[in-house]
């Protein structure tokens, strides 16, 4: 999770204050001075979801009370990573690649991103460094960083797309449509993975993200 401080005191006082389960990092996007970025620790959907509340809500809330911004800036993101080891295999990967470039203008919308600076930080496009989903799924790799799956890392899959946010329903909306591609994508025949079809998905597994994806599924244009 991305943050712009609004004073560098402020910076370090989130820095140094923030519970042992995240720790903060530097990164190359963020302003060198009141930038930050507030990395979680592993764990699971289901724990994620049971420590709502008392974690998660209380480290967007801290930061935001002691002046962190993230989706009223130009420059925050929050990237979502799913370790390898959790994929079934090369096609589960390819199931999950095209789901993303079979809908870019959906995933436009779900980012929450400008689309400037969505071709900026987390370009959809399958021929990106001339390389069709199909070689990028087999060599579970790819060398450019700044899509909207980055397969540059050893051990996950980071997902880009989102613009920043310290709002708990929109953090967590985020942590919910990654789980739900991720099972969406597991074991679907290949033909059927359609956004008609993912609608029904969530529809059964996702009501509250369901709400929200209706008034996003007819959007047509291209990223």
């Amino acid at each position: 999770l991305e943050t712009e401080i609004n004073e560098s005191d402020n910076r370090d006082y989130i820095a140094g204050n923030l519970p042992q389960y995240c720790y903060c990092q530097e990164d190359s996007s963020l302003s060198e001075a009141y930038g930050l970025e507030i990395t979680f620790h592993p764990a699971s959907y289901d724990w994620l979801k049971e420590h709502k509340k008392d974690i998660i809500e209380k480290v967007l809330t801290f930061t935001r009370d002691h002046g962190g911004l993230s989706y009223s800036t130009e420059t925050c993101g929050i990237h979502i990573h799913i370790s390898r080891a959790a994929f079934r295999g090369t096609w589960h990967f390819y199931r999950l690649l095209k789901f993303f470039y079979d809908n870019p203008a959906f995933i436009l919308k779900i980012s929450r991103r400008k689309r400037e600076k969505f071709n900026e930080w987390c370009k959809i496009s399958e021929n990106e460094n001339n390389l069709s989903i199909i070689t990028k799924s087999k060599n579970k790799t790819d060398c450019y960083r700044f899509q909207a799956i980055n397969l540059c890392r050893r051990d996950t899959v980071e997902i880009r797309i989102f613009r920043g946010t310290l709002n708990p329903v929109g953090f967590f909306r985020n942590i919910d449509f990654v789980q739900s591609i991720f099972e969406f994508t597991r074991d679907i025949a290949t033909k059927d993975i359609t956004l008609d079809n993912y609608m029904a998905f969530v529809a059964v597994n996702y009501k509250d993200l369901f709400i929200y994806c209706q008034e996003l599924k007819e959007v047509k244009q291209c990223v």
